[in-house]
């Protein structure tokens, strides 16, 4: 069977993306002033969903920061947000936290992430191990599968993705680099559950309806590939690369689609300013 090669016909407008207020909502619901405890729990849930742009949001409310500086938990969560923008003052919030507590699961994490971006792998196997140890065990275990990516040890990086998921039920960036890993082992069942859970919580996640729109494509699942590429096209930026190679993609025959180069896995992705997933 042959997909229909004429371009998209499903209508689709762009997917919303998430704001501060809504994951200050859903922290402390019918709260007009959320106080620090809600912040700190909606920056929590930020991480998760991999929403760099978001975390510097809810950190932007100078009020609100200068209010909230004096809580313990404070430090160690603005060091983390910094290091996952890849901040240049993320080095001093670091210390400034560990100073402060040795044992700060953010503030070591915050570190972990550091050395991974810097490329000392070693160093950031340390503190990211140390800080699953402190609690901070999803987030960390999805560093670590990245760690085990950059060394090509996919057996490694896939105990770790399923550790992190295991863990937390949002942390969007381990399902997304799973579904991605299995999608090029040739794997059809996990990887498309995993991106539909990566969109159910970030339907803005481009890059997991690209891997989604590909995958059901090249199983010659076309209805559902068509409406994940009518989405995206939605979404996306103009000129956006992912557009235009689902494109390509769609004017060949499935066979050739499957073995072509052009049809290789989505890549993993590792953005600059946060673990992987979609790019802004």
């Amino acid at each position: 069977m042959k997909p229909d090669r004429a371009t998209p016909s499903v209508a689709a407008a762009p997917v919303p993306a998430l704001g501060a207020a809504d994951f200050l909502a859903d922290a402390c619901p019918g709260v007009a002033e959320p106080p620090c405890e809600c912040r700190f729990k909606a920056l929590e849930r930020s991480f998760s969903f991999g929403e760099q742009a978001l975390t510097r949001k809810l950190f932007d409310d100078t009020e609100a920061e200068a209010a909230c500086a004096s809580a313990p938990a404070f430090a160690g969560l603005k060091a983390e947000a910094l290091a996952r923008a890849q901040k240049p003052e993320a080095t001093g919030a670091i210390a400034q936290a560990l100073a402060n507590n040795p044992s700060d699961a953010h503030a070591v994490f915050a570190e972990g992430y550091q050395k991974l971006f810097a490329g000392d792998l070693k160093a950031s196997h340390e503190l990211l191990s140390k800080s699953v140890q402190l609690g901070r065990g999803a987030a960390a275990n999805t560093m670590l599968g990245i760690l085990a990516l950059r060394e090509d040890d996919t057996k490694t990086a896939k105990a770790a993705f399923e550790s992190a998921i295991a863990k937390s039920a949002e942390e969007v960036d381990a399902m997304f680099n799973l579904g991605t890993l299995e999608m090029g082992q040739g794997i059809y069942n996990r990887p498309r559950a995993l991106f539909l859970k990566v969109l159910k919580l970030r339907p803005d996640h481009l890059d997991a309806r690209f891997a989604l729109a590909t995958l059901t494509f090249r199983a010659g699942v076309f209805p559902e590939a068509r409406r994940h590429q009518a989405l995206l096209e939605a979404s996306a930026p103009t000129g956006d690369d992912r557009v235009l190679k689902l494109r390509e993609l769609m004017q060949m025959s499935a066979p050739a689609a499957s073995s072509s180069k052009n049809a290789d896995p989505v890549e993993l992705r590792v953005r600059k300013g946060a673990t992987a997933g979609a790019r802004k």
